[in-house]
């Protein structure tokens, strides 16, 4: 049997999620689901998680350098605020292949996840330092793997289907 393999950048695997959460929104409120304010109901919190999983996690988790890696340290869950990404890898995100800036969170401002909060990550102790929120459209995306024997930086991912 031939393994089928999903070839795409981590901005797509972000921008696929993206679009998720946009479709599920009509859903959402009709099940009157609140996602458009600070305190999001628990509820569409879980299905954005899971969105994340199926379309980044997932993905990652199944990329071939991932595979072969199995001290790989695995993502951190989508939309927590943490204090140290120490034993993690991370979506990194910037206006370039940027490895100190971590994915949290899509925000919705004028248009429904049109914002992108990342939080600096230190590049000795690995804490998590300020938050901020940028454009969408000023934000791309690449994957920071780390591992005990050290951190490389992906723009793609090779999935096994």
């Amino acid at each position: 049997m031939i393994d089928e393999v999903y070839t795409a950048t981590v901005h797509e695997l972000v921008e696929n999620f993206r679009s998720g959460l946009i479709a599920m929104l009509p859903i959402a409120d009709r099940a009157m689901l609140n996602s458009r304010d600070v305190n999001p109901h628990d509820d569409w919190e879980q299905l954005a998680e899971s969105i994340f999983d199926v379309f980044v996690r997932g993905s990652v988790r199944l990329d071939r350098v991932s595979l072969a890696n199995r001290d790989q340290f695995p993502l951190p869950r989508y939309d927590f605020d943490l204090d140290s990404y120490s034993a993690l890898s991370w979506i990194g995100c910037g206006s370039g292949p940027s490895s100190d800036l971590a994915f949290v969170r899509l925000l919705s401002h004028a248009e429904p996840f049109d914002t992108v909060q990342r939080v600096e990550v230190d590049p000795v102790t690995l804490e998590a330092g300020q938050r901020r929120t940028f454009p969408w459209a000023s934000v791309s995306f690449v994957l920071v793997r780390r591992s005990p024997v050290g951190t490389a930086v992906a723009q793609h991912i090779d999935a096994i289907a």
